[in-house]
């Protein structure tokens, strides 16, 4: 019960921290919100949305080689996130590999037809 009840409060805590990162990164104060997202991602290393939330911050802040290097390692746990497959072909278009942005784009596209509206 204990156990139980500690998890819920864990979760409503990180569910607190993402929404104040998305309401930082909507406001453009994109160091704040980067900080939020590490922060969940400390606690929960596998959380899709904190991972995506600080690989968007470090593309926004000019860090393309980490950014691409946390898009890959959020793929790797949730390889059917086509936003992230979006995200990372865009990086990927940006630091030159064409190969791979057109393959990250196409995935995406598989994944969700609606994202070919790029």
């Amino acid at each position: 019960m204990l156990g139980g009840l500690v998890q819920a409060e864990a979760s409503q805590a990180r569910d607190r921290l993402l929404a104040e990162a998305a309401a930082r990164e909507a406001a453009g104060e994109r160091g704040a919100a980067q900080n939020l997202y590490l922060q969940v991602l400390r606690h929960d290393p596998a959380n899709v949305a904190g991972r995506f939330g600080f690989a968007r911050q470090l593309l926004g802040n000019g860090l393309l080689a980490d950014g691409i290097a946390q898009l890959r390692r959020l793929l790797k746990h949730a390889p059917d996130h086509a936003p992230a497959h979006v995200a990372l072909g865009l990086a990927l278009r940006r630091s030159g590999d064409l190969a791979g942005a057109t393959a990250a784009l196409t995935e995406a596209i598989r994944l969700d037809p609606a994202e070919a509206t790029l």
